[in-house]
């Protein structure tokens, strides 16, 4: 594997992962590959992605360079399967110096999407399918290594990252309070519930942490676990969208269920919208909000600010007795 975090090593016959469920575009983007003289590999959907960058690590030819698209069509939603915006942070994870652009012609697009992946996860790169050719391949695929590179020296530089170490006293008193699980795709929802949580925490009461105050350059799975694990509250906003994030239910969810079991986190489950969280086994166990189930966004949304700020009633009456 050519590394792209190191400099020395030059941008030539590069093995690159082409992730798109469009047969005509994966063979676009493998020309354009060949024309800069790489060689690729394609497959049709994230999951394949991960199972075929599994054995080119067993076989010790792993790869370079992946470009993911974002939309898999409407049967990828129907299976269930992880999208383009989710699969992107695992694959960063499992592989930290491998540079990825994404090459995305799926309409609609949010631009905060495309800037969170960059500075949160390290994208290299975005590029329309309009305006993909082999000119603007190789300028991605520059912009991507130059992008593993600043990664890698911001990472090194520090003897010992400061999030790695225990809590301080001064740090456990001023930690986060409260720690809000939800999909990014609830972002309206997400920012209803913080105007409630909000108004405590102008008063003093309550700390509120969400994923959006990681800073670019940071270690976010650090970051995550860290206010996870100073949190005394912890509220999962349920939806389709949270129940379907592979990422929240292989990491935030056995996490924060771990806590409460050994530390006694209080865990509040929101119904936000319905889903069928009540084929959930781990949320049947638990008192979800509001009562018996009923979704907060129901009925035209009459009774949203009603019942999100019961639900901050009792954030804040937890808090009052901890």
């Amino acid at each position: 594997m050519i590394n792209p975090a190191d400099k020395n090593n030059p941008i030539d016959n590069l093995r690159i992962l082409v992730i798109d469920d469009d047969p005509i575009y994966r063979e676009l983007i493998g020309i354009a590959i060949e024309k800069l003289g790489h060689t690729w590999h394609s497959v049709t959907n994230p999951m394949e992605a991960l199972q075929a960058l599994e054995i080119a690590e067993d076989n010790k030819e792993p790869f370079s360079v992946v470009t993911i698209d974002l939309d898999f069509g409407p049967s990828a939603q129907q299976n269930k399967q992880t999208g383009g915006i989710e699969i992107f942070p695992i694959i960063k994870r499992r592989y930290p110096d491998m540079a990825c652009i994404i090459i995305s012609g799926a309409s609609g697009i949010n631009p905060q999407d495309i800037l969170t992946l960059r500075d949160a996860y390290g994208l290299g790169h975005y590029i329309s399918k309009d305006r993909l050719d082999p000119e603007t391949l190789d300028l991605g695929i520059k912009k991507a290594f130059e992008q593993v590179r600043t990664q890698h020296n911001t990472h090194t530089s520090e003897a010992i990252k400061p999030n790695s170490l225990p809590l301080t006293e001064a740090e456990e008193k001023r930690r986060p309070s409260v720690f809000i699980s939800y999909s990014h795709k609830d972002e309206v929802e997400k920012e209803e519930i913080m105007s409630h949580l909000g108004v405590l925490a102008y008063d003093g009461l309550v700390d509120v942490w969400v994923d959006d105050q990681i800073e670019a350059g940071q270690d976010w799975l650090e970051d995550i676990e860290q206010a996870i694990r100073q949190a005394r509250v912890a509220i999962l906003l349920i939806t389709k969208n949270f129940l379907n994030s592979k990422f929240i239910r292989d990491n935030e969810v056995p996490r924060l269920l771990e806590r409460r079991k050994n530390e006694g986190l209080i865990i509040i489950p929101v119904i936000a919208r319905p889903c069928a969280w009540q084929r959930v086994e781990w949320l049947t166990n638990m008192n979800v909000k509001p009562k018996n189930g009923a979704p907060v966004w129901r009925d035209g949304g009459s009774h949203v600010d009603d019942e999100l700020a019961d639900i901050a009633e009792v954030v804040a009456d937890i808090l009052d007795r901890a």
